[in-house]
This record gives structure tokens, C-alpha cells and sequence, in this order.
């Protein structure tokens, strides 16, 4: 299926597959010991294995010290241009070896991929992205990895006043009940998979004055059903499947008619694949949700960039 295909778009980010990051594993360079591991020299040729990742280097200015990323890696319109390494889970490693990569980035979760990576000789930092916090501190440490910590201070320190405003925006306003769909079938309400409260999404509909519906499960991004989403009855339903670009999603949602959402037309698309992603750009995620759930609050402009 396309989507499936095209949305990997981080590594399967908080997309399509309930991923923890364990901590790593001895002779792991993980985000919080890379410090000394990389004072002297700095990262020259890196590889990034995930969207968020490109995106966070290009944002602080260390587009330059990429010599690959993934397949998924399509922002911003540079990244296209660099050489393709496959995706997290079909990674070329005779290619990366190739390249003469001395650090290769990737999500703390893929604990084998990192093995064989350091088994060919390779650095790795492995760094968590589940959360706001984990993206905040990705930057800060790529920032540190690839000698532009300055520019990723002032992109971090940017992000956290614009959390910030949003938060004092929203706060104290009506809290919507609201389920996040990250994944179901082209033009269905197959195989349904949501945000659950161990997420950055989740984060930033509470941000934008929403409240998940989703409770008490061990999963980030568990697989729902239809019955559960009825018993549930959203007020809000925020579908950011990429396979929703184009569709009628109320329509298809309307098969469910007894939902809240539905009968309120309350039933928002966000198809764009940024909404996934948590980068830099979940700024504009968490603009997206106030606009959907308290269109009257007037969000200050923005200031991050």
C-alpha cells in the first residue's frame, strides 16, 4: 500500500508501530554520553536514518555534514538530493561503509540495526523521539555532535517559547475529547491505529487544549477498533493518515454515524506527513490542533524560525 510505503516517513515514527526505546546497550554511544565521545574531533560525514533526524541537522545548519539519509528523508527539498541509504529496517550497510560515515544516527528503538552497524566499525548515536522533550533534546545534541550548538540552542530555546504560548493560549479552555488516528487502510476504517498518551501528539493536543481519549494502554501506538472507538465516543477526530490526502474523510468516518464527531462534523483530516514527524516542525502540528479545537484562540506568531 502506498501509504504504508511513503509513511515510514519516520521510521514508522510514532506511525505505525509502537516502538520503546530501551536504553542502549554497552558500547552503545548513546545521546547522553556523547559529549565526551565527541568533543574532538566533531562529526564530519553523518547518515541519518530517519526524517526527523535530516531535518533537525538541515534546521540547525549541518546539512552540510550529511553524506546520506533514508529513503523517507524528504525535507527539506535538499535532503532529496543526497544519497539514499534505504530506510531503518532495509538499511544499505556496504553503502554506508562506503560513504566513510563516522556517525550514524538513528532512533534509540532499533537496538539490532545499531549492533550491526558498530559490528562494521561504525559510531552510533542512538536517540530517543518519542516525546517534546526528546525532540527538544535531539536537537541540542545533534547540535553538539555536529559543532553547531549554537544554532540548535537557538532553535530549541525558539520551540520551547512557542510550547509555551500556545500553552498559556489554551489554557483554561473547554478540553475536547479527542482521538488522534495515525494509520488505518486507504479508504477505510480498517486496521485503525491511534496516539495513546505516551507520545508527542499527545503532548501536543494537551498543548492545544484537546484531551485524549485514548487511556491505560502499555502501547504508544496501539491498534483500535471500530466497536472501541464507538464505546469511546471522540468529540474530535484528528485523522492524519497520509492516505487521507484526497479522500472524503467525513464520508468515510460517516460509517460510524452514533460518534460525536461524526454527527458534529467534527472529523479533521491532517494528511500532510509532517503531522507524524517529531522535528522541528511540530510547531506547525501543534498550530494545526488549536486551529481544529479552539479556532478562537488567536496564537501568537510564530517565533521558533
Amino acid at each position: 500500500m502506498q501509504f504504508v510505503a511513503r509513511s515510514a516517513l519516520f521510521v514508522l515514527a510514532p506511525w505505525f508501530i509502537a516502538w520503546a526505546s530501551p536504553p542502549p546497550s554497552p558500547g552503545t554511544t548513546s545521546h547522553r554520553s556523547l559529549a565526551w565521545a565527541y568533543q574532538e574531533p566533531l562529526a564530519q560525514r553523518i547518515v541519518s536514518t530517519t526524517p526527523n533526524f535530516t531535518e533537525i541537522l538541515f534546521e540547525i545548519g549541518g546539512g552540510d555534514k550529511l553524506v546520506a539519509v533514508s529513503d523517507y528523508c524528504l525535507y527539506p527539498e535538499e535532503a532529496r538530493a543526497k544519497p539514499h541509504i534505504g530506510g531503518p529496517f532495509n538499511l544499505s550497510y556496504e553503502r554506508i561503509v562506503a560513504l566513510r560515515a563516522d556517525l550514524v544516527v538513528l532512533p534509540s528503538s532499533l537496538e539490532t540495526v545499531a549492533g550491526k552497524l558498530r559490528t562494521l566499525g561504525l559510531s552510533v548515536l542512538q536517540l530517543p523521539n518519542e516525546t517534546v522533550t526528546d525532540v527538544l533534546d535531539s536537537i541540542t545534541r545533534l547540535g553538539e555532535v555536529s559543532g553547531r550548538s549554537a544554532q540548535a540552542d537557538q532553535l530549541a530555546a525558539g520551540m520551547r517559547d512557542e510550547l509555551a504560548a500556545v500553552e498559556q493560549k489554551t489554557r483554561g479552555l473547554a478540553r475536547a475529547r479527542t482521538l488522534i488516528v495515525v494509520l488505518r487502510g486507504a479508504g477505510s476504517l480498517q486496521d485503525l491505529t491511534a496516539a495513546s498518551p505516551d507520545t508527542f501528539l499527545n503532548e501536543l493536543l494537551i498543548l492545544a487544549g484537546g484531551e485524549n481519549v485514548i487511556t491505560g494502554t502499555i502501547a504508544r501506538y496501539p491498534r483500535i477498533s471500530r466497536e472501541e472507538i464507538v464505546s469511546l465516543d471522540p468529540e474530535v477526530i484528528l485523522d492524519l493518515t497520509f492516505s487521507a490526502e484526497g479522500e472524503d474523510t467525513l464520508g468515510i468516518w460517516a460509517q460510524l454515524p452514533t460518534l460525536d464527531a461524526v454527527r458534529t462534523g467534527r472529523v479533521v483530516a491532517i494528511p500532510d506527513p509532517v503531522a507524524t514527524i517529531p522535528g522541528p516542525r511540530m510547531i506547525e502540528t501543534l498550530r494545526r490542533f488549536v486551529e481544529v479545537l479552539h479556532p478562537e484562540a488567536e496564537l501568537p506568531r510564530e517565533v521558533s524560525r
